[in-house]
């Protein structure tokens, strides 16, 4: 699977850095991605949106999105 586009909106938030779009192969969107920085360790990660079961359990993807 190749990466495709990129779209970043960057933040000013202590602790939410970016919000952006990630394409993979021309045809499948994840939106609502996020970079997000651990102010205890001082180390930024990406997350992804996932949908959560009634347990907390992350599950699916929440936004992917494939062109029409």
């Amino acid at each position: 699977m190749k990466i495709t586009k990129i779209e970043v909106k960057y933040l000013d938030g202590p602790r939410l850095k970016a919000v952006f779009s990630i394409t993979f192969n021309n045809c499948l969107t994840v939106n609502n991605c996020s970079i997000i920085i651990d102010q205890e360790k001082n180390m930024k990660f990406i997350a992804f949106p996932f949908t959560k079961n009634k347990e907390g359990e992350m599950v699916n993807l929440a936004h992917p999105i494939t062109p029409d």
